[in-house]
C-alpha cells in the first residue's frame, strides 16, 4: 500500500500502471512526489526513490472514467487511484496546498 504523508494527512494510493501499489511521499521542500517500492524503502535514507514526479509546473485533474483516480500532468502524465473518494480529495488538497506554499516562498 502507498501513502502520502503531509501535515498529518495519510491517504492510501496506488498507480494505475499494472495496478501496482507503491509508497508515495510528498517532498514539501523539493515540491515533488517520491515513489518507493514499499514503506520500508521510503523510510530508509539510503534508498533512492523508484521515480520522482516534479510538481512545480504540474497540473492536477480528476479522471472521470476511472473511479477515485486523478492524474498529475508534469513532464508526462502520472495517473493514481485512491481507495476512497475522500482519500483522492485529500491527495489533491495536499498537492494544491504544497504547490501554493512553494510559490509563496520564492
Amino acid at each position: 500500500m502507498s501513502f502520502i504523508i503531509t501535515e498529518g494527512v495519510v491517504c492510501p494510493l496506488f498507480t494505475r500502471r499494472k495496478d501496482r501499489r507503491e509508497w508515495i511521499v510528498l517532498d514539501d521542500e523539493g515540491l515533488q512526489l517520491l515513489a518507493f517500492q514499499d514503506e520500508d524503502a521510503a523510510n530508509n535514507p539510503k534508498r533512492d526513490p523508484n521515480y520522482t514526479v516534479p510538481l512545480a509546473n504540474a497540473f492536477f485533474c480528476i479522471e472521470p472514467e476511472i473511479p477515485r483516480a486523478f492524474s498529475i500532468l508534469s513532464h508526462r502524465k502520472y495517473t493514481y487511484q485512491a481507495e476512497t473518494n475522500n482519500a483522492m480529495m485529500a491527495w489533491l488538497n495536499c498537492l494544491q496546498v504544497g504547490k501554493r506554499s512553494i510559490f509563496k516562498c520564492k
